[in-house]
């Protein structure tokens, strides 16, 4: 081994959790993490073979009122097939109650902080002053516990088909405060010639760049900035702010029947503000 190498120590972190070491991030026009690997291995193979069918979902033609190609499988898009799903697949089960846990929204919280994203959920100063440790330590027993955190996470199947499937410019609803996606396919499994991969934008026209309120864009009314390929076992980390623009264009796989497979993990406001 050569004297220079770095021998990085072994995680303890339970295999089912994100491996939030891998993470880099990207700032602007707004912040994206990139965590690849997501997961060990093993337990990655597990989940992308269990998967749940395409018979499950319901399928999702329009979203933000424009044409879109997605299937959804989740609590509120058959509600029935997805508890039964998980109730048969103790894989999907065990990882399921970890994101739905208030130990799932601390540890995001606490990553995003030491990446220089302070949301002001748990303030990041905090980390800067180790003489208020215990102080921390209580504020995140209690965050544990379920006290004082105005969160709440959604776990979504999600599926695009590889003939035509696409989601337009779009910034993601205002109740929304970071989005999780990550992929479902096995190695080799899906081509990249036949696109994807998830469209970092900025609308061509700068009137239209301020859009909390989630309206949607047409692909060419937006340049493209960065392109993050489809790959396996990578998770992206969306922020929700007035610009983040983002979309998958239309896949071109033709009569492939390759699937785009993801897991969607939203991470909501636990109170929507309607607007009149």
């Amino acid at each position: 081994m050569n004297a220079n190498t770095q021998v990085r120590p072994k995680s303890t972190k339970p295999v089912e959790q994100f491996d939030f070491n891998s993470a880099e991030f990207m700032y602007e026009p707004f912040p994206v993490g990139l965590i690849r690997p997501v997961f060990e291995s093993g337990f990655y193979d597990e989940l992308v073979s269990t998967f749940p069918d395409i018979s499950l979902f319901k399928e999702m033609p329009y979203l933000g009122n424009t044409e879109s190609r997605k299937w959804s499988l989740a609590e509120c898009n058959n509600g029935e097939n997805y508890q039964k799903f998980l109730d048969a697949t103790p894989v999907w089960k065990r990882f399921h109650d970890w994101v739905k846990s208030p130990e799932f929204l601390v540890q995001t919280i606490e990553f995003l902080n030491k990446n220089d994203i302070a949301l002001g959920y748990l303030r990041a100063d905090k980390y800067r002053k180790p003489g208020i440790l215990r102080k921390l330590q209580n504020a995140v027993h209690k965050f544990q516990q379920g006290h004082d955190l105005p969160l709440k996470a959604r776990f979504e199947f999600s599926v695009m088909p590889a003939d035509g499937g696409q989601l337009k410019p779009h910034t993601d609803s205002p109740w929304k405060v970071m989005t999780y996606v990550v992929s479902m396919v096995r190695p080799g499994e899906w081509n990249p010639a036949f696109g994807g991969g998830t469209d970092i934008l900025r609308p061509k026209n700068p009137a239209k760049n301020f859009n909390w309120l989630n309206g949607y864009l047409d692909f060419d009314d937006c340049e493209v900035l960065h392109t993050y390929e489809f790959e396996p076992n990578q998770a992206l980390l969306f922020i929700k702010t007035f610009n983040s623009w983002h979309c998958v264009r239309e896949i071109n796989g033709g009569n492939s029947g390759l699937l785009r497979r993801t897991l969607t993990i939203n991470i909501d406001k636990l109170e929507e503000t309607i607007l009149p």
